[in-house]
């Protein structure tokens, strides 16, 4: 499953996937991104990954391969509603998974936070409520 949201005021797109064990979500530079070497800046955030008890048949052997992910395996129906929320400069954005905001990935941090990431962080940040309510005025 794919979900895209563009914004229009910052002309960036963010992606969610999920392929069966890992939801992530990918904040895509403007189109063209000016810099020189803009194709390699795009932002990505592990969003969650899937309680084993959850996973579908050829998507446990998936599991496998992502074992090296740091995040806590959550309770996340098969095919969840998936929305965006964007910051006023359309620079951030953060995934709601069925109600409810699971990470996000911020333009002054170039960084993702996520309410999965395991303490110690590896690959990311665990989850900032204050940085989350600043950037998203919710």
């Amino acid at each position: 499953m794919t979900h895209f949201s563009d914004n229009v005021i910052s002309l960036r797109t963010a992606v969610f996937k999920d392929d069966g064990v890992l939801g992530t979500l990918v904040l895509l530079p403007p189109e063209p991104d000016r810099r020189p070497n803009g194709h390699l800046h795009s932002d990505v955030c592990w969003v969650y990954r899937r309680h084993p008890s959850l996973i579908e048949g050829s998507a446990k052997v998936s599991l496998k391969k992502q074992e090296g992910c740091n995040l806590q395996p959550l309770k996340i129906r098969l095919d969840p509603e998936i929305s965006f929320l964007w910051s006023e400069s359309g620079h951030s954005v953060a995934v709601v998974v069925d109600g409810e905001p699971l990470a996000f990935i911020s333009e002054h941090k170039y960084c993702s936070y996520s309410k999965s990431e395991k303490t110690p962080p590896v690959h990311q940040n665990p989850w900032n409520e204050d940085m989350f309510r600043q950037l998203f005025a919710v």
